[in-house]
């Protein structure tokens, strides 16, 4: 195991908040506007779901 899959197995929070970044990033690889609307629309949903004020402040309109 490494050394971040350590840090998140003993934190749900860290890897909960590492995921929504790293995901964040795949909003990149989406091959037109509408995939791109689409994937925002669904990652901004998630975002907000999350224990994290400063997920909450980028979701914001």
């Amino acid at each position: 195991m490494n050394q971040l899959e350590a840090f998140h197995e003993a934190s749900d929070e860290l890897a909960y908040a590492y995921y929504l970044k790293e995901w964040f990033y795949d909003l990149y690889q989406q091959s037109s506007y509408e995939e791109a609307k689409a994937f925002l629309d669904t990652w901004i949903a998630e975002a907000e779901k999350s224990p994290f004020a400063s997920f909450h402040e980028l979701s914001k309109p």
